[in-house]
């Protein structure tokens, strides 16, 4: 018997690293508990060039043949298919570094009424682990909250130098808070507990509910999405040349190829030389002139930041003419191309030899 199929909602992963903002680095799929409720509730999970989407079985009438009930949770994995991610995804440092930690997460979660989900820090951890915490007093409460958002645990704990180790055994796979009160504070640490996952290389978590605030709509399908901000990054370029060339010429880097291409335009101002590991490459015949993309503003420097969504850059051309030239009429161009950063390495110097 064949059965109708309508679409739900479709996940939409966007970035502004690429022109056509479509991010292919990302891989999705459903949790082993989200595969027993798709099939639960007759759906289908079909994955797109960007994203996903989710099917349900239909009658003739286009109803579901089984509804969700509200407060349905349905998560899905998300796995990094580019090892390079981070290097030109623009995150704040505390999430670099939470997923630098073992088994550190980014949470996705439609929380509010906006299609953009929203991101927060978890980590991921076996049915079985030992919750540790510092606060500022011997006493501290600990409350537990399962995937639903019942509290499922609340104890007084006591410790005289204030770090405490607590041990759960959570057997339901999903989403728990820890809040951890102590001295008038509360703070909370988010957990997502599975077996399975634990031992997979999982980037972040996925975790859409059937409302509040947004419930499904079986008649309108419903989109969801990421959106990935692009890093931004200055350019240093460090020219190696001889000491006699530095005496005799003037140089600059322009860029001249920003309006064929319809980008801002980079301005690159000479600076002194700090980094100790370019310095080593003076000596009596070679030196070194360093330039960084910024401008100067009332006297002080101001340093220009590049998307990384505007590389390649052509026609960033470095340029000579002869010491106290007053026009540029016998301007000398040295290289027309100056290489750009690698995408895999934005914070990278260029050191150029001629």
């Amino acid at each position: 018997m064949r059965h109708l199929v309508e679409p739900l909602l479709t996940f939409r992963s966007m970035h502004k690293h690429y022109a056509d903002m479509i991010c292919r680095d990302l891989e999705f799929q459903p949790t082993p508990a989200c595969q027993r409720k798709l099939a639960d509730h007759k759906m289908i999970f079909k994955k797109n060039k960007d994203g996903f989407s989710l099917y349900y079985e239909a009658s003739k009438a286009k109803t579901p043949i089984l509804q969700a009930a509200t407060g349905t949770v349905f998560t899905f994995t998300v796995q990094l298919k580019n090892p390079f991610f981070t290097n030109f995804t623009r995150l704040h440092k505390s999430t670099l570094d939470h997923l630098k930690r073992p088994k550190g997460i980014l949470m996705f979660k439609n929380e509010d009424t906006d299609p953009a989900l929203e991101s927060t820090l978890a980590d991921l951890r076996p049915s079985q682990f030992t919750h540790a915490f510092k606060t500022d007093d011997k006493t501290a409460t600990l409350q537990i909250f399962d995937p639903s958002g019942l509290k499922i645990k609340e104890v007084q704990l006591v410790n005289e130098n204030m770090v405490f180790n607590y041990s759960v055994d959570l057997r339901t796979e999903g989403l728990y808070e820890f809040r951890q009160i102590s001295g008038g504070k509360t703070t909370m640490t988010d957990y997502y507990v599975s077996n399975d996952l634990y031992r997979q290389p999982v980037f972040g978590i996925i975790r859409i509910i059937n409302g509040p605030p947004i419930p499904f709509n079986y008649s309108d399908p419903q989109t969801f999405r990421i959106l990935f901000h692009a890093v931004e990054k200055s350019w240093k370029y460090y020219i190696v040349m001889k000491t006699k060339d530095k005496q005799d010429y003037e140089f600059n880097i322009e860029d001249k190829g920003f309006a064929q291409a319809n980008n801002p335009e980079i301005k690159f101002i000479k600076r002194d030389i700090i980094n100790k590991d370019i310095k080593v490459l003076e000596n009596a015949d070679q030196t070194v002139i360093y330039f960084h993309s910024g401008t100067m503003q009332n006297g002080q420097f101001k340093p220009q930041f590049i998307s990384s969504s505007d590389i390649p850059r052509q026609q960033i051309q470095l340029k000579r003419k002869k010491a106290g030239e007053i026009n540029g009429s016998n301007e000398t161009i040295l290289v027309p191309n100056l290489p750009n950063p690698a995408i895999d390495n934005l914070k990278s110097s260029m050191i150029i030899y001629i």
